[in-house]
């Protein structure tokens, strides 16, 4: 217990915890403007202003004669319906919340019409988005809840977002600079050596540094998104905790080798489950990450090679999987702990598109980084306890 307290004010006391508080509030107000400048762009006047151009460009598009008739008839329906859009959007500005009920049983009508139309287009991907949307205003009506407009600001509804938005890319390699030099950095300035004549188990001093750097990492992401949670209530709106979202998709590959929606196959949760879910899957992230780095740091004596490899490989899993991945790892990807960084799109389940695969999901991503979390711990314990620290 002692060398667990050592380890764990060591931690925050250092200089790069500070940077690493630093930059996570940065990164959490940084999202939350961002949020506040889209939100003023879907304002019923900025829309109507750009919807206003997109029908000159399109009503010209119409009159070109060197255009096929299938071309015409598209940009024909884009114009209704942006020209539907535009009366609800004058309705929306002059009455905001007049008969919401009946605007979405009108709408919901609409979809309806779209979905079938997928459905016979066999385009499954988007026929079930449209359900999902059909499934949320419906709870919305029979629970006499308003519903969240896109230029509205709420806690609850936008959190999702910030969550996502710290984890992809940033969190990890803020992981690895907070904990890159755990091993590396005692066996370089030889203070190791100290703790080796100390009776200690050497799998209780990796086990220390392990826990300490876990919960100091869990518990200064969740406060500060707790944070960024409130400064959104407080300067915006709370919002309403029982807000229906979509999740849960079930997908299969089709005959031509893609991956399509199963139609009605989504459900709903509440957006405080959705939260609760997104902060479980970044928790036990971050429990593979802090592992997966202690073992790096246990492969090196200098602290500059710990940091480099471990950058490196963390950034180079975090690209194949959320920004340019790759078809060839499709089968691999439901079992790579990185995978599940994008906690959004693991319990709506539509990361499974972007990837190609149809295993990702919720409970999938809890027992992948879990194991991988102890698989990494029980290689640094095996490396550490192997390793000649006393040269």
């Amino acid at each position: 217990m002692n060398l667990f307290k050592v380890e764990f004010y060591k931690l925050i006391k250092s200089k790069k915890y500070i940077l690493f508080c630093l930059a996570l509030i940065m990164l959490i107000l940084a999202q939350i403007y961002i949020i506040y400048r889209n939100a003023q762009n879907e304002t019923p006047d900025i829309k109507l202003k750009y919807n206003e151009k997109l029908l000159v460009d399109y009503r010209a598009k119409v009159k070109d004669e060197e255009l096929s008739k299938d071309i015409i008839k598209d940009y024909e329906n884009k114009i209704k319906k942006i020209e539907q859009e535009n009366k609800e959007l004058i309705e929306e500005k002059n009455n905001p919340n007049y008969n919401w009920i009946e605007k979405l049983k009108k709408k919901n009508e609409v979809l309806e019409n779209e979905r079938k139309n997928a459905e016979i287009s066999l385009r499954l991907n988007e026929a079930e988005d449209i359900n999902s949307q059909i499934m949320v205003n419906n709870y919305l009506i029979n629970n006499n809840i308003m519903p969240h407009k896109s230029y509205e600001i709420s806690a609850y509804n936008n959190m999702g977002s910030v969550i996502s938005f710290v984890n992809i890319i940033f969190l990890p390699l803020l992981i690895v600079i907070l904990t890159y030099d755990l091993v590396s950095g005692e066996i370089q300035f030889s203070t190791i050596k100290l703790l080796a004549t100390k009776p200690v188990k050497r799998s209780h001093i990796i086990l220390a540094k392990f826990f300490s750097s876990f919960i100091v990492t869990v518990v200064t992401v969740l406060t500060f998104e707790l944070l960024g949670f409130l400064v959104i209530a407080v300067f915006f709106k709370t919002g309403s905790p029982v807000y229906p979202i979509s999740a849960g998709t079930k997908y299969t590959i089709d005959s031509l080798g893609k991956v399509s929606a199963a139609v009605n196959s989504s459900s709903l949760i509440y957006a405080y489950s959705y939260l609760v879910r997104l902060a479980l899957l970044q928790v036990l992230f971050i429990f593979s990450s802090v592992s997966f780095t202690l073992v790096i740091s246990t492969l090196f004596v200098n602290n500059t090679i710990s940091l480099m490899v471990s950058s490196v490989v963390m950034l180079f899993l975090n690209i194949i999987t959320s920004i340019l991945p790759q078809a060839f790892l499709s089968k691999i990807y439901p079992y790579l702990f990185t995978t599940y960084v994008d906690g959004a799109g693991v319990v709506r389940r539509s990361i499974n598109i972007s990837l190609g695969t149809v295993n990702i999901g919720f409970t999938t991503g809890l027992f992948s980084t879990l194991i991988w979390g102890i698989l990494f711990i029980s290689l640094a314990c095996r490396n550490f306890i192997k390793k000649d620290i006393t040269a």
